[in-house]
């Protein structure tokens, strides 16, 4: 017998409570957006309804320009440096990717579009 064959598995209990903990379940997003849009603050609605479908971070959301957005896909290349308010590359090559882009999420983004059209939103050019 190894020497590794005599510990014992170690069950992470915490670990799935934490995990539990990370996500959203449908009601608590449904209860969230009602929340946002009682505040008439539709550019916060609009934006957190684009991350809870697209599954991005802020970070890849405000770097978005509209070459990263295609007919039916995001391309997700970079991220927002807070700090230096520029978009850099992301960490590792990894973070590179693309989001397939479903029916609800092509209608959030028709709604970011006419959202910065009509407020003339220079933060939203896509």
């Amino acid at each position: 017998m190894s020497w590794y064959q005599k510990f014992k598995p170690y069950k992470d209990e915490f670990r799935k409570i934490k995990l539990k903990e990370k996500y959203l379940e449908p009601a608590e997003i449904k209860k969230l957006l009602a929340y946002i849009e009682k505040t008439n603050c539709e550019h916060w609605y609009l934006a957190t309804k684009f991350l809870l479908q697209s599954g991005l971070r802020f970070g890849e959301f405000a770097a978005l320009e509209n070459d990263d957005i295609g007919k039916s896909v995001i391309s997700v290349t970079k991220t927002l440096d807070i700090v230096n308010k520029e978009a850099t590359p992301p960490k590792t090559a990894r973070s590179n990717h693309e989001v397939f882009i479903q029916l609800e999420l092509a209608e959030t983004i028709r709604e970011i579009k006419h959202f910065a059209k009509k407020t003339k939103d220079i933060v939203w050019t896509w």
